[in-house]
C-alpha cells in the first residue's frame, strides 16, 4: 500500500471512532432521560393522592360549619316569624316538639365522652329555668307596701306556729333561735352524699362554686375534704356552694334539712336547694333568687353575719336588715323584696364565736 492509501485508512479509521462515541453519548442522554421521565412517571400518582387527601380534609371541614351556619340562620328566620306572629310560633312547637327529647338525648350522648372527661355534668340543666343564670337580675318592683314598715327581724322564738304563720302571710322577717336541734356538720354532709352517690350524680347540679384547691365537682369536695382541711384551706377563706334542682336530690337534702314548721300544708317547697361551706374568714357571699319568693336560711354550723338588703326599686322606702346567726338559728324573709347577704364575724366583733369554726348553711324556699 502507498503511503496516502494508509493515511487514508488511519483518517476512515478515526472518523469510525468519533461516530460511535458521539453515539454512545447520545445514547446515555437518552437513557437518562428516560430514566428521569419513569422518575416523574411514578411521582405523578403521589402527587394526585396528596391532592385527593387534602380535598377530603376540606370537606370534612366545610360540610359541617356549612350544616351549622344553615341551621343557625333557618333558626334566626323561624324564631323572627314566631316573635311576629303567634300563630306560626304556636304551629311551630307542636311540629317540634315530639323532636325536642330525642335531640337533647343524642347532643347529651355525644357530649358524654368530653364532659366526663372534664368532671362536669350536664344532668343538673334539665330542671332548670336558664342555661346561663344572671344572679344579679331582679323582676322591677312596682309596689313596696309589704317592706316599707319593717324596721327589724323579728325574734319569734318560743312562739306558737300559728303566729309564725302569720308572718309568713304577712311576708314579714323573724328569726327562730336554735331552731335545728340535729346539727349538721361535714360528716353529716359526707354520709348524706355517700349513701345517696348514685342519686346525686344523676341529677346533683344546678350550680358548683369554688375557691377550693383541687375540687372540680361535689364528688371531688366530699372524696378530698374534711372538716380540718376546710378549716385551714386558703388560711381560712376557703367557700363552697352547691345548688341541686332535682326531686331525688331534693328527697335526699330533706333528711338533713327538713321543711320548717310555718310552712302552710298546701305549701310547695321548691325543688331548687342551697348548701354553703364557708370557712371563718370567708369573704361576703350574696346569694341568687331564689326558686319561690318566702324563704328560710338555716345556720346549721358555724356563725355568720346576715345581711337582708332592700331591693333597688324599695331602697327608699325599706330598710336594710341585719343580725348575727349562730348554729341552729333559721331566719325567714321575703326575697321579692330584700336579697340575703352573709359575712364573716370578725374577731373584735362583740358577736364574734369564742372558737373558729367551718361555717355550714342552707338555702331553701317556698311558696303558701
Amino acid at each position: 500500500m502507498s503511503e496516502d492509501e494508509i493515511k487514508q485508512c488511519l483518517l476512515q479509521y478515526a472518523a469510525n471512532e468519533e461516530d460511535e462515541s458521539s453515539g454512545g453519548g447520545k445514547g446515555k442522554k437518552r437513557s437518562s432521560v428516560a430514566k428521569k421521565t419513569s422518575a416523574t412517571t411514578k411521582e405523578e400518582p403521589d402527587s394526585s393522592a396528596l391532592k385527593w387527601a387534602w380535598l377530603i380534609v376540606k370537606v370534612m371541614v366545610l360540610v359541617p360549619v356549612f350544616i351549622v351556619v344553615l341551621l343557625g340562620c333557618v333558626y334566626n328566620i323561624i324564631a323572627i316569624a314566631a316573635a311576629i306572629s303567634p300563630e306560626f310560633e304556636m304551629y311551630m312547637g307542636q311540629v317540634s316538639s315530639p323532636y325536642i327529647y330525642p335531640a337533647m338525648r343524642q347532643a347529651r350522648r355525644l357530649l358524654k365522652p368530653l364532659t366526663d372527661s372534664l368532671g362536669f355534668s350536664l344532668a343538673g340543666y334539665y330542671n332548670a329555668d336558664c342555661m346561663v343564670e344572671n344572679p344579679y337580675y331582679l323582676d322591677p318592683i312596682d309596689d313596696c307596701f309589704l317592706c316599707e314598715n319593717v324596721q327589724e327581724i323579728r325574734d319569734l322564738t318560743g312562739h306558737s306556729v300559728k303566729r309564725q304563720k302569720k308572718f309568713v302571710e304577712a311576708s314579714d322577717p323573724f328569726v327562730l333561735r336554735n331552731y335545728m336541734k340535729n346539727r349538721v356538720d361535714i360528716a353529716a354532709l359526707q354520709k348524706m352524699y355517700f349513701a345517696e352517690e348514685g342519686r346525686f350524680e344523676i341529677g346533683g347540679f344546678k350550680e358548683f362554686l369554688t375557691n377550693l384547691d383541687g375540687v372540680r365537682n361535689i364528688s371531688d369536695f366530699f372524696y378530698k375534704y374534711n372538716y380540718e382541711d376546710i378549716l385551714k384551706a386558703r388560711k381560712g377563706s376557703g367557700y363552697m356552694t352547691w345548688a341541686t334542682n332535682s326531686v331525688p336530690t331534693s328527697q335526699a337534702i330533706r333528711k338533713l334539712f327538713p321543711r320548717p314548721d310555718f310552712i302552710p300544708p298546701e305549701g310547695e317547697v321548691s325543688l331548687s336547694k342551697q348548701i354553703i361551706i364557708e370557712g371563718p374568714i370567708a369573704a361576703l357571699h350574696e346569694f341568687s333568687v331564689a326558686g319561690f319568693a318566702k324563704v328560710w336560711y338555716v345556720q346549721a354550723q358555724g356563725t355568720r353575719r346576715v345581711r337582708l338588703m332592700a331591693h333597688p326599686d324599695c331602697m327608699e322606702a325599706c330598710s336594710d336588715l341585719e343580725l348575727v346567726m349562730n348554729s341552729g338559728d333559721l331566719v325567714f324573709f321575703q326575697d321579692q323584696f330584700w336579697r340575703l347577704q352573709t359575712e364573716p364575724v370578725m374577731s373584735d366583733d362583740p358577736n364574734a364565736p369564742a372558737e373558729k369554726s367551718v361555717a355550714i348553711a342552707f338555702h331553701g324556699s317556698f311558696t303558701s
